[in-house]
């Protein structure tokens, strides 16, 4: 696993567990086209 993938697993683990911060750092690298962090976003 790559060390992207690993960081993007652990934001959205921290966004699971109520972290608004996490959530918006994910929402805001699938903006900013980061595709990896697209399918991490929660819905």
């Amino acid at each position: 696993m790559a060390r992207t993938d690993v960081v993007l697993l652990k934001l959205h683990e921290n966004c699971s567990d109520g972290s608004e911060r996490a959530c918006r750092t994910l929402e805001r690298l699938c903006d900013d086209g980061q595709d990896g962090a697209c399918r991490y976003v929660p819905e």
